[in-house]
């Protein structure tokens, strides 16, 4: 206090000034250093505010003169009007440059510039109130649209890590390399190549063992006490999303993951096993699904439903459009197994089902997602999701926030099937009788 007491007295010591003759008088070599580079950055930061505010007051400038010579009167009015915006937006570039300034100075941790701009990009469609938006950079895209094509190029297995951060096998996919090889479901992967997994999370260890169509990859491989090492080619991969399993009485039971995009494709070629097989009634399962694409399930429908409308949607402009099935048809008794999980694409396919009285719902209420995302992808490979309109099933129903109510609650999961399969024997017996 003394020492700052007698500083002041040599001259005016106010606000920033006094900061920068106290930071400066010490004898603290680093101090002055990093306010000496802190002001650097500060001026250049300054100095390029200033050369945006230019520029976009030039553009502003040409912009009102060729409002007003093109369009006239009417015109520069609306431009005029739109100053406001420009203004709070070249604002808004300063702030941001002003946070940078301040994070690359102090801040004891760090990002690189595509860091920085995917942070900005997704923190504009976070400013949504819309919990389903997101901004995906190129890397992320890519890794999301091969997710839901439902086609990879790997070895053929669904895995995930265990307690001991362990690659455990939880399911070896048909026609894999996995499979030809002998892989077994609870089998574990402790190396890729000559490298341990131990502290990798899933999608590292993963991203290890995926790679070019026809290249290979060394696994190493623990079953019970056994350890050895197995050589397996990368190929392309269909994750089955569709399950057809026939049960007593002469019911397909189909088990529906996801609507993927190649999904009504297994589903089409699921109803084609089942009627070969005999099947008398169906029962779907889509627990637990959290939905997919809209287009794959409307695909799906159409080989169930009637002649007329499967869903719509409504967007924000009021603007309605009808996906409709045609006549073509299966007729037989359906049941559709729910959970809270049945999501989105698997209430379009309940819903529309059970508006239509061609199948009875068992389980529990849905999750209640009435609204649909569409995906935008930009020019540089990125793309943002964002929320573009509700859905309404045949009657006109949204469930956004309610879900779809079973017509038999089974709230136990473990009788849910059970409860389906004696439901449909019932249908099955009624239509014999009728026959």
């Amino acid at each position: 206090m003394e020492e700052q007491e007698a500083l002041e007295k040599k001259g005016d010591w106010s606000g920033e000034d006094a900061l920068e003759k106290i930071l400066l008088s010490g004898d603290n070599e680093k101090i002055k250093a990093q306010y000496k580079k802190a002001l650097g950055k500060y001026a250049r930061s300054n100095y390029l505010f200033g050369m945006i505010h230019a520029i976009v007051f030039m553009v502003l400038i040409i912009c009102i003169y060729l409002a007003f010579v093109v369009g006239g009167p009417a015109n520069l009015i609306r431009a005029i009007k739109n100053l406001g915006g420009v203004k709070q937006t070249v604002q808004t570039i300063s702030k941001a440059g002003m946070i940078r300034e301040a994070i690359d100075t102090y801040s004891i941790y760090e990002a690189d510039e595509a860091d920085y701009e995917a942070g900005v990009y997704k923190g504009i469609v976070s400013a949504l109130e819309d919990h389903y938006a997101n901004y995906y950079t190129k890397e992320e895209y890519k890794e999301m649209m091969e997710a839901d094509s439902g086609t990879f190029v790997g070895i053929g297995v669904l895995v995930s890590l265990d307690e001991e951060d362990r690659l455990e096998i939880l399911e070896v996919y048909e026609g894999s390399s996995a499979k030809e090889a002998g892989l077994q479901v609870e089998d574990r992967i402790i190396a890729v190549g000559d490298q341990s997994i131990e502290g990798w999370t899933t999608d590292e260890a993963v991203a290890m063992i995926k790679g070019k169509e026809g290249s290979e990859v060394t696994l190493t491989i623990l079953r019970g006490q056994e350890e050895f090492e197995i050589s397996l080619k990368r190929k392309s991969v269909d994750v089955p999303s569709v399950k057809l399993e026939m049960k007593e009485g002469e019911i397909a039971y189909i088990s529906i993951s996801q609507f993927q995009e190649n999904t009504d494709e297994q589903f089409s070629q699921a109803l084609a096993s089942a009627k070969e097989a005999g099947a008398k009634g169906l029962v779907f399962d889509v627990r637990n699904n959290p939905g997919g694409y809209y287009d794959t399930v409307c695909n799906m429908l159409d080989e169930l439903l009637p002649e007329g409308v499967m869903v719509y949607t409504m967007d924000k402009d009021g603007k309605k459009v009808e996906e409709k099935s045609d006549a073509n048809c299966i007729n037989l008794p359906m049941v559709v197994i729910t959970n809270g999980d049945s999501a989105s694409a698997s209430e379009v396919f309940t819903g529309a089902l059970k508006d239509y009285e061609l199948a009875s719902v068992v389980g529990t209420t849905t999750f209640g997602k009435g609204i649909v995302q569409s995906v935008m992808p930009m020019e540089d490979g990125s793309a943002i999701k964002i929320t573009t309109s509700k859905y309404y099933t045949p009657k006109g129903n949204n469930i956004h926030g309610k879900g779809i109510e079973p017509d038999v609650e089974v709230k136990k999961e473990e009788d849910q099937l059970d409860t389906a399969l004696e439901l449909m024997k019932e249908k099955i017996r009624g239509e014999t009788t009728e026959n």
